[in-house]
């Protein structure tokens, strides 16, 4: 029964994985003259945080709780993870194609280990240095190939503008998710 159980959440994980997977080319084919992005936003975080909290309160009422203390970070996360990911991300999804967007994204986890690092006192072994620095590497060709929709718009250091946006999308994210986990 166990390994039932197994195998069934390894497929609920793979289709969760593949929906996420999704976002990127729905989100691109919305942008296309279809929809702003700061609106796609602001509807897709209200239609989202609504379904969460009128679950939360048919599941359990007494648990939606606002405390003080918890306002700031909060805030930190409404503004972080919510507003500047989204919006960065929406952005920039709209010059870049969303194979590179999916890929810039992935710069979070380097992030977050610098972040943990200079923040939280975490150490990195000198095999994550290495890791680190060899990942890093690999995102170099990625910034170095600009699309024309990317040069259009100009850019800084050699970094597009779109990549700059998706790059703070990246941060914000880890910033927000920081925030989080000291709630």
């Amino acid at each position: 029964f166990r390994g039932l159980i197994s195998v069934f959440f390894s497929y609920v994980v793979l289709f969760l994985y593949a929906l996420f997977a999704t976002i990127f080319p729905l989100c691109k084919l919305a942008f296309n003259g279809h929809i702003q992005p700061i609106f796609f936003t602001g509807m897709r975080m209200v239609l989202g945080g609504g379904a969460l909290l009128l679950f939360q309160y048919i599941v359990d009422k007494s648990k939606i709780v606002w405390k003080k203390e918890h306002t700031l970070a909060i805030s930190c996360l409404i503004v972080c993870n919510i507003y500047l990911t989204n919006v960065c991300e929406c952005w920039g999804l709209q010059y870049l194609s969303s194979v590179k967007t999916c890929f810039v994204y992935n710069l979070c986890p380097f992030f977050t280990a610098f972040f943990s690092f200079l923040w939280l006192g975490e150490r990195l072994s000198l095999k994550k240095w290495i890791g680190f620095l060899i990942g890093i590497i690999g995102f170099v060709p990625f910034f170095i190939e600009k699309s024309a929709a990317e040069i259009s718009v100009g850019g800084l250091f050699g970094f597009s503008w779109p990549e700059i946006a998706l790059i703070t999308a990246a941060l914000a994210t880890v910033l927000g998710w920081i925030a989080m986990r000291q709630l």
